[in-house]
C-alpha cells in the first residue's frame, strides 16, 4: 500500500447538509433509529443510522424519520469518536451503566 493512500484525508459528511463533521468548530452528531417491530429473537432492530449537524439538520432529518414511522434511539456526539480517550472512557461506561433511550414524537 502507498503512503498516501494510507494517510489521506477522513470525512465524515453530514446527511442533510453534505458538511464535513470533522473539520474544526464542527458539531455533528451519530443518530440511530429503531424499526416499529422487533427481531424474531425479540431485539431491536436499527433501520436508519446517520451523521449530521446540531440543531437545524437534525430537526430536519429528525421529521423526515419520525415520518417514516421510526422510533428514535439516541444520538451521541462525534467528538466520543475521535477523542481516543474519551472513546475508550465512553464505552466502558456504557457497559457499567447502558444508555436509556429517549422516545421522542
Amino acid at each position: 500500500m502507498e503512503n498516501r493512500k494510507l494517510f489521506q484525508k477522513v470525512e465524515i459528511l453530514c446527511e442533510c447538509c453534505g458538511k464535513n463533521l470533522l473539520e474544526k468548530d464542527s458539531m455533528g452528531i451519530f443518530v440511530t433509529w429503531l424499526a416499529n417491530q422487533k427481531s424474531s429473537n425479540g431485539k431491536d432492530v436499527y433501520q436508519k443510522a446517520y451523521y449530521c449537524c446540531k440543531g437545524k439538520c437534525d430537526d430536519i432529518l429528525k421529521k423526515k424519520s419520525l415520518s417514516e414511522g421510526l422510533n428514535y434511539d439516541r444520538w451521541e456526539d462525534i467528538s466520543s469518536f475521535t477523542n481516543p480517550i474519551g472513546f475508550i472512557k465512553k464505552n466502558q461506561q456504557d457497559e457499567i451503566t447502558p444508555r436509556r433511550r429517549t422516545n421522542i414524537r
